[in-house]
């Protein structure tokens, strides 16, 4: 065997290192992977869009990676969470495809789409097939980007996109009003009502409405808004009108909107301004007043019927209201003068008033008044019974100036009309209530009993068997018998032996006999006569029953209501 080499005593060889500088071809392909990765997230991201947060009350119908968010029925994106923020609102996070990215700007709503029944109507049907969306009004072109919105609790009722006029209309009485309702102009459709919101600190309500382009040259700074408050029967001195509007109208409410006659068009209105809406028509022409002078009237008679803003015209043409009827409006003035503060409108004086007025400082009705014009309560309709201030030319009235009183002018008045013939009435019932009645009716009581007394006595007289009717009643009998006596003689044969004469002497009896005969004309008026006297006698005791009951009535007459019970004939 061979000895093994002894390697105590001898030292290791030392290995040679060296450092290799090329990179491995084995880390080429992970790197490569790693940027197609970053790439492709990128990539990812960019094509995913913007993603857009949603607030709403809550979540009903909205799903995650489900619900599609749509505009005008085109989906372009998808909710990708829905979360409970701290205050309990539902924060939904809508990822928005890229290409429809410009969509999303600062005016930009969303809604949840689901099927609403509503009093203004119907909405979302489609949605209990296709399944509920959330839609995308995206607003005016211009406007910048945002990534928070509030949702809406119903969709609006037209697109922001589509051109029109928008204004705000607050009014405190919003009566039935809805969304939906309808606004007219002159019995056309221009637009309808967007929103409605309640402020709690003024307590008024604001309505967004929406005017057509096509219409929206009639809105200026003096067009009116009034409610339209259904069906009105309006009574006036043209009788009864009842004014129906269309059956829509009567469902979600109606406002009606328009210029008043004879103002000038005014300035054109921006869009999102806000502007009155009126409870009535009347309230609407009465903010067109264009105050021009200032008059108090004192009449003597009373003002039931004539009530604040009632008309003042001038022989039936409008020239201004009543502002306000009170006892304060001057100090030590006669208990039975009412003061009555009237206003003119310049504009309605221009045009109704002869001349008009140039400016307040005109004496134009300082010279009217010494001509005779005055002011005096005319009755507007005697239905109602409303008032109205009336002026006219009265050439026959003295020439009273107008003078000043507590600062306020006054014009002179006269009175006319009912209250003529009222203070007439009055007069006549004065001196009705002067007269003696009471001893004139005790004279007519005494009277009628005397009268009674009397038809009793002629009663007697007439149904006494002795009377005078009974005895020529028996007389006409007897002539009766008598002429029926003469008849046989005369028709006997013997009769012709009498000598001449007697035959003469009875015909002429006979002739004188024959009107008292039942066919004889005597009879008939005999008869007559003692009828008148039964009907003159029963008249007398009725005229003599009525006066013993009520002597006043040879004054006043018989008592129509009274229901006397007919006496049969004796």
């Amino acid at each position: 065997m061979k000895p093994e080499p002894n390697t105590e005593n001898q030292e290791s060889p030392t290995p040679e290192i060296t450092t290799n500088r090329r990179i491995s071809a084995a880390w080429v392909i992970p790197i490569l992977g790693i940027l197609l990765g970053i790439w492709l997230l990128q990539r990812h991201h960019e094509m995913k869009g913007p993603l857009i947060e949603v607030t709403f009350e809550d979540a009903n119908r909205i799903v995650a990676d489900k619900t599609q968010v749509r505009c005008r029925s085109v989906i372009i994106g998808k909710v990708e969470t829905v979360d409970l923020d701290n205050e309990l609102n539902v924060s939904v996070k809508l990822r928005i495809d890229k290409e429809f990215a410009h969509l999303v700007r600062e005016e930009s709503r969303f809604w949840v789409a689901r099927p609403r029944i509503a009093f203004s109507g119907i909405s979302g049907l489609e949605t209990i097939i296709s399944g509920s969306y959330i839609g995308l009004d995206p607003g005016k072109r211009k406007g910048g980007a945002k990534k928070k919105f509030v949702g809406l609790e119903s969709p609006p009722i037209t697109p922001s996109s589509i051109p029109g006029l928008r204004l705000k209309l607050k009014t405190s009485e919003p009566g039935p009003i809805h969304l939906n309702s309808l606004l007219y102009f002159q019995g056309s459709c221009v637009g309808k009502v967007e929103s409605r919101s309640f402020d709690v600190t003024s307590r008024d309500t604001t309505f967004g409405v929406f005017i057509e382009d096509k219409f929206a040259s009639l809105i200026n700074t003096e067009t009116r808004f009034w409610r339209n408050n259904g069906p009105q029967l309006d009574i006036g001195d043209k009788g009864f009108e009842l004014k129906i509007p269309p059956i829509d109208s009567l469902i979600s409410g109606r406002i009606d909107l328009g210029v008043p006659t004879d103002i000038l068009d005014g300035e054109a209105v921006k869009d999102g301004e806000t502007l009155t809406l009126f409870s009535s028509k009347e309230l609407a022409e009465a903010s067109t007043f264009d105050h021009a002078d200032e008059f108090l009237l004192l009449v003597n008679q009373s003002v039931r019927g004539l009530s604040q803003s009632a008309p003042v015209e001038f022989r039936g043409l409008l020239i201004g209201r009543v502002t306000k009827i009170s006892y304060e409006l001057i100090k030590d003035v006669p208990v039975n003068q009412v003061p009555i503060l009237i206003q003119l409108d310049r504009r309605l004086l221009a045009k109704h008033f002869p001349l008009g007025l140039k400016d307040s400082e005109s004496d134009y009705f300082e010279k009217a008044t010494k001509n005779g014009l005055r002011a005096s309560l005319k009755s507007n309709s005697l239905i109602t019974g409303k008032l109205t201030v009336n002026f006219d030319y009265y050439p026959d009235t003295p020439a009273d100036p107008i003078v000043k009183l507590a600062g306020y002018k006054v014009l002179p008045t006269v009175e006319y009309g009912l209250s003529n013939i009222e203070d007439g009435l009055a007069a006549a019932l004065h001196k009705i209530n002067s007269l003696p009645i009471e001893p004139l009716l005790m004279e007519l009581e005494k009277v009628s009993k005397e009268g009674s007394i009397t038809m009793q006595e002629i009663r007697e007289i007439l149904n006494n068997k002795d009377g005078f009717i009974v005895k020529t009643t028996q007389t006409m009998t007897d002539a009766s018998a008598t002429l029926k006596s003469l008849q046989k003689i005369l028709d006997n044969k013997d009769v012709n032996e009498i000598p001449a004469d007697l035959r003469a002497t009875l015909a002429e009896l006979k002739s004188a006999l024959k009107p008292f005969s039942k066919d004889g004309n005597l009879h008939g008026d005999l008869l007559r006569t003692l009828e008148e006297i039964r009907s003159a006698a029963r008249s007398i005791e009725k005229t003599s029953d009525t006066i013993g009951g009520k002597p006043n009535s040879l004054l006043f007459g018989k008592d129509k209501s009274s229901k006397a019970i007919p006496r049969a004939r004796k």
